[in-house]
């Protein structure tokens, strides 16, 4: 009997392990509870801070007086201009209307929210308020994930020196992975633990949010940052997010002014454990959203003070949008994309109907799994879809030829997933991004296909539904990464069991989107 163990920060161990068919194993998976500890961490520190709490359960201002106003701002990016939303947000944070308060900046699939924080990140530099005029403005900026930090730091590497920026990765991060556009600022903390204590010539800090906290208790200090600025916030924990709220300064005149950016209709947090779910589960954005400062008032506004709602969709055509505008955004948002781009499938000669680029593509093959595996997969849907790909490869749609890299398929089941790699690396189609709804949120894709898998419905309590396919937040992710066309493909009788999934059937059907066949 063999042992093995593979340790969180250096798997390489692994590697060195050879199977043999013949003999037995048992698995070992040891996992670093550093997170973890970094979250009570932060959840001791609250009873110390008394503006944290503030943060955390925030009130209305008895008062509209502002301290100092900033109205003329030289964007950075000209397309800001032409956004009324994303103008809103930047000179209302710059501007720290919300202060004590976080300012919430609600940023639906496509609507420019990553665009909105590198410009409002630019503007916190140059716009310097009169009674500060002898202190530098600095930005703390934070994510859940490296690759959400990783794509704020190139963006903001095209208006800013990397000179005043400094980009942090944990211990444990590979530095090959690190994009050699950001490597001038990069810096990593197995390399330079000492370079903390220099931390004060960097105006921007960008680092994920369970790894800021190895910047506490240092040099850094915490009463230097005039914004906090905080990307996915739907997605962290809450204990994941008051991490960065520690950063905020003490020091009444400096009003760090604290932003969650994120969407409460996409995917929030991963909780494994049933028990913890109903507690961690919920962002602190999406507890927030529920405060009287945040929601909607009777005409459906939100108060710009405290929250801004994007509403320019840049990413998908008007037909691919609707059925999430509908279901979860009031039908607010409006399809701005480039039309040559989000018009490129019309006409194309296998769409049921040549005006509207979705298909709804029936499918009534059988879900099974594995030995050992609780996840499923469905044949006949891996074979529509190579069927599909078939058809899409090497076609030119407007002015764009469609290659593999155009082209993502979306599957909520793992092993479904593993199916469809396995055959496409048989047919040399590698380029072609394979991956989860978890995988696929904050990506896109000039092309999706969507396979659903699911053949059956369960009876839980008396009540149908189809697993977490049922799940409203995937729902959305999965229909949102489209931008000029959507393939689903599933057993109509089984997802009309749910109420969006049978939304999004109808429409389908009201505009002739169904086939069974390749014509």
């Amino acid at each position: 009997m063999f042992v093995i163990y593979i340790l969180h920060f250096n798997c390489n161990y692994s590697s060195k392990f050879k199977f043999h068919e013949n003999k037995k194993y048992d698995i070992s998976v040891r996992d670093s509870n550093f997170p973890l500890k970094i979250c009570h961490y932060a959840l001791d520190e609250i009873q110390s801070f008394y503006n944290i709490k503030l943060l955390i359960n925030p009130e209305i201002k008895k008062d509209t007086l502002q301290y100092y106003s900033i109205t003329n701002f030289a964007w950075f990016n000209e397309s800001i201009k032409k956004n009324p939303e994303q103008m809103q947000v930047v000179k209302n944070v710059i501007n720290k209307t919300a202060y004590p308060a976080p300012y919430i900046l609600f940023g639906p699939p496509g609507t420019g929210k990553t665009a909105t924080l590198v410009e409002l990140i630019c503007q916190a530099i140059v716009c310097q308020p009169r009674l500060l005029v002898t202190l530098r403005s600095r930005v703390l900026v934070c994510a859940t994930s490296n690759a959400a930090v990783d794509e704020i730091t190139i963006r903001l590497l095209k208006y800013l020196p990397a000179e005043i920026m400094c980009r942090i990765y944990s211990q444990s991060y590979d530095r090959s992975k690190v994009n050699k556009t950001i490597l001038p600022c990069s810096y990593f903390l197995k390399d330079y633990l000492g370079f903390i204590r220099t931390a004060l010539h960097f105006q921007i800090i960008l680092v994920t949010n369970i790894t800021c906290a190895c910047l506490l208790n240092t040099d850094l200090g915490r009463n230097l940052f005039s914004y906090v600025i905080i990307d996915e916030a739907s997605q962290a924990t809450e204990p994941e997010t008051i991490l960065p709220f520690l950063f905020g300064p003490l020091i009444p005149m400096m009003k760090s002014q604290v932003v969650l950016a994120g969407d409460p209709y996409q995917l929030g947090p991963v909780i494994l454990s049933r028990i913890a779910k109903p507690l961690l589960g919920i962002s602190m954005l999406e507890r927030l959203m529920n405060f009287p400062m945040y929601k909607q008032d009777k005409d459906n506004n939100y108060d710009s003070r405290y929250v801004t709602k994007l509403k320019q969709n840049y990413r998908s055509h008007e037909c691919i949008l609707h059925v999430s505008n509908q279901e979860f955004y009031e039908s607010e948002l409006i399809a701005c994309g480039d039309g040559r781009i989000i018009n490129s499938a019309i006409g194309w000669s296998k769409l049921p109907n040549k005006y509207f680029p979705i298909i709804f593509h029936s499918s009534y093959g059988i879900e099974k799994s594995k030995k050992y595996s609780s996840s499923m997969y469905n044949l006949e849907e891996i074979s529509i879809i190579m069927k599909y790909l078939n058809l899409l490869l090497g076609v030119t749609f407007g002015d764009i030829k469609i290659e593999q890299g155009h082209i993502g398929i979306v599957s909520p089941f793992k092993q479904q997933k593993l199916e469809i790699i396995e055959r496409l690396k048989k047919r040399k189609m590698n380029s072609i991004t394979v991956g989860s709804v978890e995988e696929f949120q904050g990506s896109e894709k000039e092309i999706i296909i969507l396979t659903t898998v699911r053949s059956r419905v369960f009876n839980h309590d008396g009540i149908q539904n189809i697993g977490f396919l049922s799940e409203e937040r995937r729902f959305n992710v999965a229909l949102t990464r489209a931008k000029c066309l959507l393939i689903i493909i599933g057993n109509p009788t089984v997802l009309e069991t749910n109420k969006h999934w049978k939304v999004l059937l109808e429409y389908c059907r009201k505009n002739n989107a169904f086939t069974k066949s390749f014509k």
